[in-house]
């Protein structure tokens, strides 16, 4: 990544520690799941313009990482961010869920 790229609004891609101390009731965008942690910076510098708010990730049980925005105070706002993402994100089907959610699949 060049010392240049901003990403997210922390410049930072938080782990399962940061998700798992977030409040429960705000809403998150599942970006992308990718099987490989390098893919998973690309695509956060990639579209650094439309990802502005903190990033984060968690793994899953195949291996894949999945790539986190937010969290959104409140559904409308998080719809809100899915609509603006371009094209080739939009491919892998973003979608809307609840930190809790989130929380309960974090394995630490």
């Amino acid at each position: 990544m060049s010392p240049f790229s901003q990403i997210g609004s922390s410049n930072v891609i938080h782990g399962p520690q940061w998700l798992s101390q977030q409040p429960a009731d705000q809403y998150a965008i599942q970006v992308v799941a990718v099987a490989d942690r390098k893919e998973m910076y690309d695509i956060a510098q990639r579209y650094n313009r439309y990802l502005k708010d903190e990033l984060s990730y968690y793994t899953v049980n195949s291996g894949k990482y999945v790539l986190i925005s937010g969290g959104y105070a409140t559904e409308p706002e998080a719809d809100a961010v899915i609509w603006r993402l371009p094209r080739h994100v939009n491919f892998q089907r973003p979608t809307k869920t609840r930190m809790s959610d989130i929380q309960q699949r974090l394995s630490l």
